[in-house]
């Protein structure tokens, strides 16, 4: 086999490189590929086992077209495009990664979704705190959210039950109860009045407040004046307006915030109508009436004084010298039909009329009786 050694080797007309048609194999060493890209020889290097500088080369330092390269070298290029790619170590990038499709990110910075993050299974795993400007789901899932930590917003009227539980209220203090009655008239004998502890719009009935509380009498009628008063029923007597506003209301409120040293009885009276009238009791808010179940006909006895007589069956008997003034007894009428409370030497009045004699209770009514001299009473309450 023939050598040849030469520092330089170009075609017949010293301008460009040599023609080899049929290739040239053996070549060990190529130091430079400035006329090597000659056909056999620099257009495809395959067979020299190391180029330094090759247009195409299977190994090469520096390359236009690179294949099957190994070892440690450093690539700068403009693009890449691949079907895949493994990288053992870290890959670091200057500008911006735009990617698709993928299926696990993993990362220690901070990741900006232009068009949102849609999760369809799985969850989202967040050690750290969650920020956005709003949060949207039916939040069935959360739990232990800590109220304190709430510092201000606004929770929409559906998120409270139609009906409140019942509680004891045992326990709560500094809370200031208000109750409301609405007035109306019947005709000019009565006032109705409708709210707390009345079934309906009921006639002049007796009403129950307690020390301490505030309650509203709402008068929107231009008419029958209210007033609240020390003087009996019948007439207009002394207004009472210790802790009272808008006292003589016939169009409005009147507001009342019941003072401690309240008396025990005090009425309301049309003052322009002597029928229209009832009266009004004070107690404690812890004061309740003791019950005394009855189930026939009964006569009342002193020791009925401050308590609730509960009568399923039969009749009310106001005797004689049995009690004395200021006693009041509250009748319960516990049946489907009326109840006779009937006078046995006494004088039973009807509260806010002339009315004496034995008075009727309607079916599931009650009625107060004050005991107002000797064997004298006043009778107010659900009365026909």
């Amino acid at each position: 086999m023939s050598q040849i050694r030469a520092n330089s080797i170009v075609n017949a007309d010293a301008n460009g490189p040599v023609n080899f048609p049929f290739g040239v194999t053996g070549i060990t060493s190529i130091s430079s590929a400035s006329y090597a890209d000659v056909a056999g020889i620099a257009t495809n290097a395959i067979n020299s086992s190391t180029a330094l500088v090759a247009t195409n080369a299977a190994s090469a330092d520096v390359a236009t077209n690179a294949e099957g390269l190994t070892g440690t070298p450093d690539i700068t290029v403009n693009n890449i495009i691949a079907v895949g790619a493994t990288f053992s170590g870290d890959v670091s990038i200057g500008g911006t990664l735009s990617y698709e499709d993928v299926t696990n990110i993993d990362t220690i910075g901070i990741i900006t979704a232009n068009n949102g993050i849609n999760v369809t299974s799985g969850g989202i795993n967040v050690s750290g705190v969650v920020t956005a400007t709003t949060f949207n789901g039916s939040g069935a899932s959360l739990t232990t959210l800590n109220a304190s930590e709430l510092d201000s917003g606004t929770i929409p009227d559906g998120r409270f039950p139609a009906t409140l539980p019942a509680i004891s209220g045992v326990n709560l203090t500094g809370v200031e109860s208000i109750s409301t009655w609405t007035l109306g008239a019947n005709g000019v004998d009565d006032y109705t009045f409708t709210g707390p502890g009345l079934t309906g719009a009921e006639n002049d009935p007796t009403i129950y407040v307690s020390r301490g509380q505030t309650y509203n009498f709402v008068n929107n009628m231009g008419a029958h004046p209210f007033r609240i008063q020390t003087t009996p029923n019948g007439s207009a007597g002394t207004a009472y307006n210790d802790g009272i506003t808008n006292n003589d209301v016939s169009n409005g409120t009147l507001e009342w915030d019941v003072q401690f040293d309240a008396p025990d009885t005090l009425y309301y009276q049309c003052t322009a109508h002597s029928n229209m009238g009832g009266i009004i009791y004070i107690g404690d808010q812890t004061r309740t009436l003791p019950n005394n179940a009855q189930s026939s006909a009964y006569t009342l006895i002193a020791t009925d004084t401050g308590k609730l007589i509960n009568i399923t069956s039969g009749d009310v008997t106001v005797a004689t010298s049995t009690f004395d003034i200021g006693s009041l007894t509250t009748i319960y009428n516990n049946k489907a039909g009326t109840m006779s409370i009937t006078a046995n030497g006494v004088t039973l009045r009807k509260a806010g009329t002339s009315d004496t004699g034995s008075l009727t209770i309607e079916q599931y009514g009650t009625a107060s009786i004050l005991c107002v001299a000797n064997d004298e009473f006043v009778v107010s309450g659900n009365l026909s």
